[in-house]
């Protein structure tokens, strides 16, 4: 597995802890890292998480030059406001984005 294939998967779980904590979802990756890293809760591990992510994302933004690096930028942003916009993840509730009342509208 390389660097980019990592960033997206703590991303992903990053972004989907909300909504699987809303369904009382435990069988994921940041519960399965709770118990490893024997944290008191899943925003703990959410934490360490983005941590981890953003270190990655600067790790991989390091290695590329030009327009790869000009790329991988659009595509961290695109990745991410498509989990802010998209109503399954229910990040809305949440009120991280400046007019949330019309990302959740996005279907």
């Amino acid at each position: 597995m390389t660097l980019s294939d990592l960033q997206p998967d703590i991303v992903n779980d990053i972004l989907s802890f909300h909504k699987e904590e809303l369904a009382g979802e435990t069988v994921n990756y940041v519960h399965l890292l709770r118990a490893v890293r024997r944290k008191e809760s899943g925003l703990e591990v959410v934490h360490e998480l983005i941590e981890e992510a953003v270190s990655l994302s600067e790790e991989i933004g390091a290695l590329l030059a030009g327009d790869a690096k000009e790329m991988w930028e659009c595509w961290k942003v695109g990745y991410i406001t498509y989990h802010l916009c998209d109503s399954r993840y229910k990040l809305s509730e949440l009120c991280l984005i400046e007019g949330e009342d019309d990302a959740s509208k996005v279907e």
